[in-house]
């Protein structure tokens, strides 16, 4: 138990610092780096959503494996 409250604390450490230094990201990449990474971002949730997608279609036997 005591690891998955370590864990738990371990998340919120690492993203409240990625959040607090989003300000100084957004500095150092600007508007280009910006939009570069915003589109990037989307890209890696349009795979994950497709793989949803499909693992839900395979496991429903709708697809073949």
């Amino acid at each position: 138990m005591i690891t998955v409250y370590a864990a738990i604390l371990l998340t919120a450490f690492i993203s409240y610092h990625t959040l607090a230094a989003a300000t100084f990201v957004e500095l150092r990449l600007g508007l280009t780096g910006m939009r570069i990474l915003t589109r990037l971002m989307g890209l890696v949730l349009c795979a994950i959503a497709v793989q949803f997608i499909v693992d839900g279609l395979k496991m429903s036997g709708i697809v073949a494996r």
